[in-house]
């Protein structure tokens, strides 16, 4: 769950996709927000204790918009099932 620095109107729309491999953790991270000013959010991670600041690294896939919906191919939907 993300935390906001300042108030914002409405959240939607949160997806997450984690997946280890190996000794690594990959996490995608996406969700719609209105707000009336500029703010961050906060999404704390786990990390082992004395890490150091390079045990996280940011990964942009802003130029990915498909992502999620070519993570749903994986996961065909039910002809029978109505999600």
């Amino acid at each position: 769950m993300c935390c906001f620095s300042l108030n914002v109107t409405a959240v939607s729309a949160t997806r997450i996709f984690a997946r280890g491999v190996n000794d690594s953790q990959y996490l995608v991270y996406s969700m719609a927000y209105e707000a009336d000013t500029d703010l961050a959010m906060i999404l704390p991670i786990p990390t082992p204790d004395h890490s150091p600041e390079t045990a996280v690294r940011f990964i942009d896939l802003s130029e990915y918009e498909t992502f999620f919906a070519d993570m749903e191919k994986g996961f065909p939907r039910s002809r029978i099932c109505d999600y």
